[in-house]
């Protein structure tokens, strides 16, 4: 059959259209082929419309060229099998291979035109071995059919199965540890919000299992809490076949390394809990190079924490040579030739993102930036604001790493730039804060800033004192910040009273339900003209860019067009009264 081959190969050189199932050509070319010969011709095609083999009689493609080989994965190679003249379709043969290769479909054609579809049956996530079958009364109606309308939902339901599936699998439990000391110099030591670390644990994609409390005059030595507690927590490891110990406040790793031996799972601190947090949530590339940055920080501070004494041995002959370096200062100096690394990077995003402000601060636009303990509905409020899904929302922890700025106009028609921030939380380590200086930046940069809260007077005081905290250690001025309470929707009467006591002036709103919006919006023009001049201005008509700017930053309250030039009645701040000084007519 050396003429039927040739002939084969020439017919593999053309290529499907895109999203094509087949085409209808090629298909009259291979029903010519089989009724001459008298002898069954098969293409094989890949995702990509290329034919990978040309086959007669009962050949079967190669396994090479099947993509994917498991048995809940399409193999990516669909076939078209033009029968000889005394076959009919579909034989049990055709069944058989589309089956047990998981072939994307194939379409077996019998000289007379009638066209038989074979597509893999799916049931719970997996091939059922058995074949769903399309008749055509001719191949013309097969070629009309889109491949991805025909596979995307056999792909999906093998998907989900296998997301769902792998979802329940990577779920670990884990044991909640907090621990408060009594004593006075110890104190900022412990940790014992249990329930801020369970949120924690939650947005990680852990299973918060069993909470363990324990009160303690001081830190023990070598294993931080009491050893009875961790020989209670190790019995609940090994009963409920728990996964991981979390600790609420951060502990030496030497600590850590010695009781994740004893217990026998991993025993992670609150620190490393919020930059594994970090790690899923950054996107972008600036703010995977500040986790880390962030992590690399996290290591070189435990290790100056630690100085190990293990040794390197120094070179020479007999006694000369000396003591030579430790392990830990070989292991700095590694840290520190990544970190440089990492901050050059940094720096040169940081570079952008500074002539990005220049920009904006040219545009006369007041900055107004959201800041706040995490999850206190700073990317909801944007949204809100701005009309749009700018940020994404959601009740987790951390779910904001990079500045989202948008444009939004207030109710007097002003316009400024909203800015959405990284969220803060209590007692988060200073060389945390800094790795994440260039994206915090916007808070203290800004005309305003809204200091966001959930309204909870169980936790209020020590979220407003940690924001206060890293606010003040950016520079932000606390002129500038306005309080913002926000989830008011969720309290009762009696619950808002005692917030209000305890947080007095502050903005009380739920973006969820737009109540207090408004009044919001009203309070930030309020704050924003206070320092500001009402103005008449005559810009002759060779002047026209300085209307530009003015009007693109929303301060022209009435516009007169005269034979001199535009007479405008603006709203200017004090610093920019010197650069339109020589247009003003009346003040």
């Amino acid at each position: 059959m050396y003429r039927l081959r040739k002939d084969l190969e020439r017919l593999k050189d053309i290529r499907l259209a895109q999203d094509s199932l087949f085409q209808e050509t090629i298909i009259e070319k291979l029903v010519a082929l089989a009724s001459r010969f008298r002898k069954s011709v098969t293409l094989y095609y890949n995702r990509d419309g290329l034919c990978v083999q040309a086959c007669q009689g009962d050949e079967e493609v190669a396994w090479r060229h099947l993509r994917h080989r498991t048995s809940n994965r399409l193999s990516w190679v669909r076939a078209i099998r033009c029968l000889a003249p005394n076959e009919l379709a579909p034989r049990g043969r055709d069944k058989i291979e589309t089956a047990s290769l998981s072939l994307d479909c194939m379409a077996v054609i019998q000289c007379d035109g009638q066209a038989t579809l074979l597509l893999p049956r799916v049931k719970d996530g997996g091939p059922t071995g058995e074949l769903d079958e399309e008749i055509y009364a001719n191949y013309g109606q097969l070629c009309r059919l889109s491949l991805n309308e025909l596979l995307s939902p056999i792909e999906a339901r093998l998907g989900h199965h296998r997301t769902e599936k792998a979802k329940a699998k990577k779920t670990k439990s884990a044991v909640l540890v907090g621990v408060e000391f009594t004593k006075k110099a110890y104190q900022k030591k412990g940790g014992c919000y249990l329930d801020e670390l369970a949120r924690l644990a939650e947005t990680a994609g852990l299973k918060p299992a069993i909470r363990v409390k324990q009160k303690l005059t001081t830190p023990q030595p070598g294993t931080f809490i009491g050893r009875g507690k961790v020989n209670e927590i190790r019995s609940m490891v090994l009963d409920k076949g728990l996964d991981l110990v979390l600790f609420a406040c951060d502990l030496p790793y030497s600590t850590l390394s010695r009781l994740g031996e004893f217990i026998g799972v991993p025993v992670i601190d609150r620190s490393e809990l919020i930059l594994d947090i970090f790690a899923q949530h950054a996107k972008t590339n600036e703010g995977r190079l500040q986790v880390k940055l962030a992590r690399l920080e996290h290591e070189l501070h435990r290790l100056l924490k630690e100085e190990k004494d293990l040794d390197r041995q120094a070179g020479g002959i007999g006694i000369r040579g000396g003591a030579g370096e430790t392990s830990a200062t070989l292991v700095k100096r590694r840290i520190h030739r990544k970190k440089l690394n990492l901050e050059k990077e940094l720096d040169n995003l940081a570079k952008q993102r500074i002539e990005g402000r220049k920009r904006r601060a040219r545009s006369s636009l007041a900055r107004v930036a959201l800041a706040g303990y995490t999850n206190a509905g700073k990317s909801t409020l944007l949204n809100r604001l701005v009309g749009c899904e700018a940020a994404k929302a959601k009740d987790q922890l951390f779910t904001t790493l990079t500045t989202t700025t948008r444009r939004m106009a207030l109710p007097s028609g002003r316009h400024i730039l909203l800015s959405d921030t990284v969220g803060f939380v209590e007692n988060l380590p200073h060389h945390l804060v800094a790795a994440f200086e260039s994206t915090l930046a916007a808070s203290a940069d800004a005309d305003l800033t809204l200091v966001l809260m959930e309204a909870n007077e169980k936790s209020l005081l020590r979220h407003k004192a940690a924001v206060n905290e890293v606010l003040e250690k950016l520079g932000s001025k606390a002129i500038n910040r306005l309080p913002v309470l926000s989830k008011v929707d969720l309290l009762a009467e009696e619950q808002r009273s005692s917030v209000r006591t305890i947080c007095g002036g502050a903005v009380e709103i739920s973006a969820k339900t737009g109540e207090g919006i408004e009044q919001l919006l009203e309070v930030i023009d309020a704050l924003l003209s206070r320092n500001e001049r009402e103005l008449e201005l005559l810009i002759p008509f060779n002047e026209m860019n300085v209307v530009n700017e003015l009007f693109a930053g929303g301060r022209v309250l009435k516009r007169q067009w005269t034979e001199e030039g535009v007479r405008l009645r603006t709203r200017l701040p004090q610093d920019c009264l010197a650069e339109v000084k020589q247009f003003v007519v009346k003040k």
